[in-house]
């Protein structure tokens, strides 16, 4: 008569297995185990700090946890979001600009000038921040036929050595803004004059800077500038 009871402890004893756990799947993490993973949005970036005086397209943070273009593989990253030492290659319909000369590009919402005035070895630095070559890039944009204010700052643009690899971004010193002019949003008509670093530890003084600017919906080509850096 006994056997009779086999199913009823058949049932408790697999309850009891699963509220142990031993019913979860290989691979299966709880939120606990999880959260190491998640990569939270860096606030200390200069990127997160996007004050009121942006325009909206720069106001929006990345969300936490999601990956950047270079980590999805979805197209090329630009800017900030290229890590330094990766092997970068330009479009095949870059255009090749001149440094001093001015390009034209159509943005989604208008046109934009885009002056790469100089590209030189510089003896500037910031307090704390030591590099034996460090790049100085001063570029000028204009917003001749946008309906909204543009800004073009680091996202924007990449340095590369004579390897194709990207160099690390250098930070200027911005509480000199005479020295070290930053970019600004700037309405239809207006201009601004700004300045970028990057840190040059290949032997060879051969670089290449890049503009592509997806932030703005470009539909236009790829810009790029090679010059010998002294």
């Amino acid at each position: 008569m006994a056997h009779k009871y086999y199913p009823w402890i058949a049932a408790a004893l697999v309850s009891v297995m699963l509220f142990a756990g031993c019913g979860k799947k290989a691979g299966d993490t709880s939120s606990a185990d999880s959260s190491g993973v998640t990569k939270a949005f860096d606030e200390s970036h200069p990127a997160g700090n996007a004050d009121d005086s942006l325009p909206d397209y720069l106001k929006e943070k990345p969300v936490a946890g999601s990956p950047t273009p270079s980590e999805s593989g979805d197209g090329q990253a630009e800017g900030m979001n290229i890590l330094p030492g990766t092997d970068v290659k330009l479009d095949d319909d870059a255009k090749e600009a001149k440094v001093g000369k001015a390009e034209t590009y159509t943005s989604n919402t208008g046109e934009v000038e885009l002056t790469i005035d100089s590209i030189e070895l510089t003896s500037i630095r910031s307090p704390g921040q030591e590099a034996d070559k460090v790049v100085r890039i001063t570029y000028t944009y204009r917003n001749t036929g946008r309906s909204d204010a543009i800004m073009l700052g680091n996202y924007s643009f990449k340095l590369l050595d004579s390897k194709g690899k990207a160099c690390t971004e250098y930070f200027f010193d911005t509480s000199d803004p005479d020295l070290n002019p930053q970019a600004m949003p700037i309405e239809k008509g207006g201009s601004c004059t700004a300045v970028l670093g990057y840190i040059l530890t290949d032997s060879s003084n051969d670089v290449t800077l890049v503009f592509d600017d997806l932030t703005h919906s470009t539909v236009e080509t790829e810009l790029y500038w090679r010059v010998t850096v002294k």
